[in-house]
């Protein structure tokens, strides 16, 4: 069966700057691309066409696959200009972040150099206290990793397979069997627990798969069919170009990702024929040639600026964003020129392959040691110690297991306080009730109360449908925990309920929009009701106000680079006065339901408190720091005797 492609392919020189362009626009925020993100799947199922393409040939000619060759191949390929990338984004960063922050980055430079950075950064996305990791300089090295591990097991399956049977149908087989089953799981795990679908390399494996048997359809049949072609390019391109502009994040991959995918398929298969109408005679193109032959230095680059000079910049205008995009492209040029091609190309490296994995091995070994040092360093200045102190500031219990995670749905009752209680009381919410925990402490060991803790994150105690990060659409376990633990709570017939949660959840679907006062004044009410079932006093303690930022983050980069501006907080924006207004709504007509509201504690007339003399209040962008809580504990006291008279002593 005759497969031989030729040797350079313009169409995959377009395809690559359609893909890094895409992926550009979406991190820069222009053009409304808010699907760009797709661009690194094109990458992903142009590596498997190609690569799988060249290693069947090779197997096919020789009976076996020069492994040492290949890897030295993609270490010339990959490793100078990413080394460059790591270093120049590891100095820069010496200079803009403060030291916990180059601490923290170390550890994913650490897993760069591994080439398990995309296995960091599912651990980072599951860790609820491990913070936000959308603005880390070197997030975008997750699919440079996925694309490494991909190459290192790729020729071996496809060897074992010629092994099992040397043809090049039993390959298709193989990879077929390895797509279908790749696709499964991504979709499966897509729903319960997306970080694992998105990064993790066998979860997208089957991108590559559909890549690799794309390459091995024989040209006479594509060839035979121009008018099919053309029809197939275009409809791919569009496919592409759809995808990039319209999809959501929310729930990708998922079945979403089919869509770009396929597209990309497409476009690489209809590459092949179609005459000078075809899709390929736009991907020609000398600009997207150009940026083709740069995509993978202009991919390395563009995301570390963009991260970096948005701590520096505020606001970051669209205007410094292109500048940013600018200089990315002329860094670009400067290391294709004098690093990339130099390298790659050169011939002494080219007759010695061993020397390539040696170099390679050496520079990860130099990385490692070279990142050691400077996280010790990091970790030893006094500005490491005081972030270290505030955003550990947490409440005992959270480390404990009692802040169930997001894929969890049986509810956990940790209690807290006397033995023999003259009073008890369950705190029923998300991490929002569960960061009073300090102040109910107190609480509890002076008026002699018993404290069951009934939370999990990011769901609240009210009856509204939310979407996070982790879910790929309503977190349908959230909804069963809610139901489990008002049953429970009913059984247990307290002394009083108190709740609270977080007032900035988003509809289910759209990340960007939070949910309308409507919906919180309804989820209250059914809530509310829910727990009416028994006669006990209901107390809902209103949420302490939002930042919108990250307050520890904030001023401990102000503190080192004095350009950080750190917003003040605005009273009525920070405490959600429209959504404080519907939960009070909601309980209209309930019997025996009171709220609890100690903001004048936080904020004065017009605006909220970020640090109180040399405390910093907050921990994160949403959480106030436990000593700080636990210093409210009479107050709060005090409002909750007020709300509910059955707990005075």
């Amino acid at each position: 069966m005759e497969n031989k492609k030729s040797a350079f392919r313009p169409d995959i020189e377009g395809l690559r700057a359609v893909a890094v362009l895409l992926v550009i626009a979406y991190h820069a925020k222009v053009l409304a691309c808010k699907g760009g993100f797709i661009g690194v799947d094109v990458f992903f199922v142009l590596s498997g066409y190609l690569i799988t393409g060249l290693l069947i040939d090779e197997v096919v000619r020789s009976r076996t696959i020069h492994l040492v060759q290949f890897y030295a191949r993609r270490i010339r390929r990959l490793l100078p200009a990413s080394v460059v990338m790591l270093a120049a984004t590891m100095l820069a960063v010496c200079f803009i972040l403060p030291p916990f922050e180059q601490w923290i980055l170390s550890r994913s430079a650490l897993a760069t150099f591994a080439y398990l950075s995309n296995v960091y950064f599912v651990h980072l996305s599951n860790d609820y206290f491990a913070g936000d990791t959308a603005g880390n300089p070197l997030l975008h090295t997750w699919s440079l990793a996925v694309e490494e591990q991909f190459y290192f097991a790729w020729p071996i399956l496809i060897l074992l397979a010629f092994r099992l049977r040397p043809s090049r149908k039993v390959a298709c087989v193989v990879m077929a069997v390895i797509g279908v089953l790749s696709f499964a799981a991504s979709v499966w795990l897509s729903q319960t627990n997306r970080p694992l679908a998105f990064f993790l390399m066998p979860l997208r494996a089957w991108e590559f798969a559909i890549g690799g048997l794309a390459s091995q359809i024989p040209m006479e049949r594509i060839r035979s069919r121009p008018q099919l072609m053309r029809v197939l390019g275009w409809g791919g391109l569009a496919m592409v170009l759809f995808s990039g502009f319209v999809l959501s994040p929310v729930g990708f991959p998922g079945t979403k990702v089919l869509l770009p995918v396929l597209g990309s398929t497409a476009i690489l298969i209809a590459g092949l024929g179609g005459g000078r109408a075809s899709v390929s005679s736009v991907l020609g193109t000398s600009p997207l040639q150009y940026l083709g032959q740069r995509s993978y230095v202009l991919y390395l680059w563009h995301w570390p600026l963009l991260a970096l000079v948005a701590v520096l910049a505020q606001p970051f205008s669209l205007r410094l964003r292109l500048l940013c995009v600018l200089v990315s492209l002329i860094l670009a040029e400067l290391t294709h020129r004098l690093i990339e091609n130099p390298i790659r190309f050169n011939t002494y490296l080219q007759r010695h392959a061993q020397l390539c994995i040696g170099a390679a091995v050496m520079i990860m070994l130099i990385g490692v040691g070279t990142t050691s040092v400077w996280r010790s360093w990091a970790k030893q200045s006094p500005s490491y110690a005081k972030y270290e102190k505030v955003i550990s500031d947490i409440p005992e219990d959270a480390m404990t297991g009692c802040l169930i995670g997001y894929g969890e749905s049986a509810p956990h009752e940790c209690d807290f306080g006397s033995s023999h209680p003259s009073k008890t009381v369950v705190l029923f919410g998300d991490s929002h009730i569960e960061q009073w925990m300090p102040a109910f402490q107190e609480i509890a060991n002076q008026k002699k109360w018993r404290v069951i803790l009934m939370v999990k994150s990011s769901c609240p105690a009210l009856a509204i449908s939310v979407s996070i990060q982790q879910a790929s659409v309503e977190d349908r376990t959230c909804r069963t925990w809610r139901e489990l633990a008002i049953a429970r709570i009913q059984k247990l017939h307290p002394t009083a309920v108190i709740l609270s949660n977080a007032s900035n959840y988003k509809e289910v679907g759209r990340p960007d929009v939070a949910q309308s006062p409507k919906e919180w004044s309804a989820g209250a009410r059914q809530t509310f009701t829910s727990l009416r079932a028994v006669e006990f006093p209901l107390v809902f303690l209103r949420d302490t106000p939002l930042p919108g930022y990250d307050v520890a983050q904030c001023l401990l980069r102000a503190d080192w680079n004095s350009v950080q501006q750190c917003p003040a907080l605005l009273r009525s924006t920070a405490l959600q006065d429209d959504v404080y207004r519907a939960q009070v709504s909601g309980a209209q007509g309930i019997p025996n339901v009171a709220f609890v509201d100690l903001s004048n504690q936080i904020c004065g007339d017009v605006y909220c408190d970020i640090m109180q003399g040399q405390s910093i209040l907050y921990r994160d962008s949403n959480h106030m720091t436990a000593s700080f809580l636990r210093g409210l504990s009479t107050d709060l006291y005090k409002e909750l005797v007020r709300a509910a008279p059955v707990l005075a002593s």
